[in-house]
């Protein structure tokens, strides 16, 4: 099925419900502001959207979407399966600054519903996103991604969102990814960081973000975040991560930001076997205002390995929260920021380390710059003969044995001294 520039919809203007848009199909192509949506009115109850299908590519501005009334609260979920893949590539729009206006064009949008996305393979590219979003008092409901394999580049993003004003109470939601592989998500475009994001910027708190993959890969600035805005007063909820081996390299980072007027900064808990930090890699939760910063606890049953990075905790005008690091060994430079901080003078959090910690920079000798010369090292075989007088050559008696003309050596056998002139 091949949609170009075409729309397929549904939708309530009166007092029934809204029904069911259900779509099946081998392939489904949307591109050119391609559209599927089901939308309702004020009070309407919305309606679902659901897709089976083996493979879904959104390009160039094609979407699915539940446009709920602004002040609807009964928005439709969004339900996709796809048996092969799920290919979201958008137009690689730049950061509005203006949050209320920071919306993209490829994608997924469910506002005030829920989405659940099943694919063995889910890529997303150039602001390509999914979403959940609210306006009000409703929860943005929750985002649920299954997958084997989950890629995130060039700004494209997983997002749950509450943008209503500081008036509005309804959370950001939920963000769910189970991958059974591996998550990858690296880049930064126009402004937008690659990654997964729970924000808020009414006073509702900023929702939660749980993670479960073997292998989980965030780098080149892409970010796993939970923030609010300057407007409200909700919590900056928490990060849960569970996976095998975690890697965070190149200004890469999992960050937790309160900025409201009176709300605390989220945690980050993370679970893993191996977890390795490097080139400026960031774990942090931190509050601009007046609360207290969140806490970070990081269990690694084999190796944490961090340089050149940090693990922070800090706050502007209240306490500097906490850090505990369990691990069987935590391998360190002199490079690594392992604090938690705060303004306010006798506010400071503390930093709990549960391992064997092994200072990489301190097990390294400092080695002379100096370069003795090999010659006079070596002994000379000369000298030593010279304080016994002569060389000598001592000629044993052979064993028998036979022994060919050509093996014979011509010239006389004598005593010599090699080291004469």
């Amino acid at each position: 099925m091949h949609m170009d520039a075409s729309k397929i919809s549904n939708g309530s203007f009166g007092a029934g419900a809204t029904g069911t848009l259900s779509v099946r199909a081998g392939d489904l192509v949307m591109i050119h502001d391609a559209r599927l949506f089901s939308q309702t009115s004020e009070g309407v109850p919305g309606g679902d959207i659901f897709i089976d299908t083996a493979s879904l590519t959104l390009i160039d501005g094609g979407a699915i979407s539940n446009r709920g009334y602004i002040r609807a609260y009964l928005s439709g979920d969004i339900r996709i399966n796809a048996s092969e893949s799920i290919f979201i590539q958008g137009r690689a729009e730049p950061q509005d600054p203006n949050p209320g206006s920071n919306v993209v064009s490829t994608g997924i949008f469910s506002f005030f519903g829920d989405i659940s996305v099943t694919s063995p393979e889910v890529t997303l590219l150039d602001s390509g996103r999914i979403s959940t979003r609210t306006y009000n008092d409703s929860p943005a409901g929750t985002l649920d991604l299954a997958s084997a394999r989950l890629y995130l580049g060039h700004g494209a993003q997983l997002n749950v969102e509450s943008f209503g004003n500081s008036y509005a109470i309804g959370p950001a939601g939920l963000l769910r990814v189970d991958a059974s592989e591996r998550i990858e998500m690296e880049g930064v475009a126009g402004g937008r960081t690659s990654g997964l994001r729970a924000g808020t910027r009414s006073s509702g708190d900023a929702g939660i973000i749980e993670i479960t993959a073997p292998d989980i890969v965030i780098r080149d600035g892409a970010q796993i975040s939970v923030s609010t805005g300057v407007f409200g007063t909700g919590s900056a909820g928490r990060v849960n991560l569970r996976g095998e081996r975690l890697q965070i390299a190149d200004s890469g980072g999992i960050v937790t930001q309160s900025r409201g007027h009176a709300s605390g900064g989220g945690d980050i808990l993370i679970s893993a076997e191996q977890l390795r930090l490097n080139s400026h890699a960031m774990i942090s939760s931190r509050t601009t205002d007046r609360g207290n910063a969140g806490a970070i606890q990081l269990n690694i049953s084999d190796q944490l390995v961090a340089s050149d990075s940090e693990i922070t905790t800090s706050a502007e005008a209240a306490g500097g929260g906490v850090i505990q690091l369990n691990a069987d060994v935590f391998l360190r430079d002199a490079s690594i920021d392992l604090d938690a901080s705060s303004n306010v003078a006798g506010n400071d959090g503390r930093v709990e380390i549960n391992s064997p910690t092994l200072d990489l920079s301190r097990g390294i000798a400092v080695l002379t710059t100096a370069i003795p010369d090999a010659a006079a090292l070596l002994d000379n075989p000369c000298l030593a003969r010279a304080r016994q007088g002569r060389s000598s050559l001592y000629i044993a008696t052979p064993v028998a044995r036979d022994i060919r003309d050509d093996y014979l050596l011509s010239g006389s056998l004598a005593e010599s001294d090699h080291c004469q002139p």
